[in-house]
């Protein structure tokens, strides 16, 4: 009976973690959102576009999505170019 008792707890430690990671990365991207909005940077719709969609849609976006489009912008960015 011990077995299945550890083995809950084990279980129970490890959701608790995913949990509070999940709502942490939740936090965090609701953060970049406004963060990004408030430089009214046009160049910035795009990532904004794919973060509320990854908030939002249960099927949208994945991070390397998101991943794929910030760093898009972040080469975009380095190389001088508009939009």
């Amino acid at each position: 009976m011990a077995v299945g008792v550890d083995r809950d707890r084990e279980l129970v430690t490890a959701v608790l973690h995913l949990v509070g990671q999940s709502r942490a990365y939740v936090d965090q991207l609701d953060f970049a959102i406004r963060e990004l909005r408030e430089t009214r940077d046009e160049r910035a719709a795009g990532l904004i576009g794919k973060l509320e969609l990854t908030l939002r849609e249960a099927a949208g976006p994945t991070v390397r999505d998101v991943e794929a489009s910030a760093s898009a912008l972040l080469r975009s960015l380095r190389q001088g170019r508009v939009g």
